[in-house]
């Protein structure tokens, strides 16, 4: 789970991008969420391994003064022999060069204290962003982003005019309290908000329902 302060903070990890053909933003890029690995054996006979992550990114227009969110692809090349193979998320965050795949429509940039709280599920099929007492959710397909679409699965009425830049929709529910802490579960539809009314919970599964639980904690002389 991460959480962006109302104005981005930009660490090491912000980097130069080009958002369309004639602009470059700042983004703040948090911890990839989402990333592939895969060997392939070159003409000359060595193996290559080929890594790619998938992260969220924001960035403000220093003019402008507007915010936009979206997910953003890098990668990396590197002798089979000197690969552990195995996934490590933190690696991707010290990447420099990144490359915007989708857009994240409906993001509003926080005007509070709190700013925005953003988690993402287990396997990448999932991102939330809670702003004050707003909930956005975006649904994706983590293994066609990080490929830039290569294979169609997003439709030519989803991308951007003019580039390959998908433009995903969200969810948009409305909490009536204050969102302090927002997480996935290890099932990849649950989702879970600390509230200052307390807990909430959400199944965003095809067969998932809405239902409201109020319980009372006992009165402190009630209790002794």
């Amino acid at each position: 789970m991460n959480s962006f302060p109302v104005q981005p903070t930009l660490y090491q990890n912000s980097s130069l991008v080009q958002f369309s053909d004639s602009l470059r933003l700042l983004f703040s890029i948090a911890i990839p969420f989402y990333g592939t690995h895969a060997t392939r054996v070159e003409e000359n006979g060595h193996s290559r391994c080929q890594w790619k992550y998938l992260a969220f990114g924001i960035a403000t227009h220093r003019t402008e003064d507007w915010t936009v969110a979206c997910l953003l692809k890098s990668e990396a090349f590197c002798s089979s022999e000197h690969c552990g193979h195995v996934l490590n998320l933190e690696r991707g965050r010290r990447f420099l060069n990144w490359t915007v795949v989708a857009r994240l429509w409906g993001f509003q940039d926080s005007n509070n204290s709190l700013g925005c709280k953003v988690a993402t599920s287990k396997h990448g099929t999932r991102i939330a962003v809670a702003n004050w007492n707003v909930l956005y959710i975006w649904a994706l397909q983590p293994s066609a982003l990080i490929e830039q679409n290569s294979n169609g699965y997003y439709p030519s009425l989803l991308q951007s005019p003019g580039s390959a830049m998908v433009e995903l929709r969200p969810l948009v529910i409305p909490l009536y309290a204050v969102c302090f802490k927002l997480r996935f579960t290890d099932v990849e539809d649950e989702l879970l908000a600390i509230t200052d009314r307390g807990l909430m919970y959400w199944n965003l599964g095809p067969l998932g329902r809405g239902q409201r639980n109020t319980e009372e904690l006992p009165a402190w002389g009630d209790s002794v």
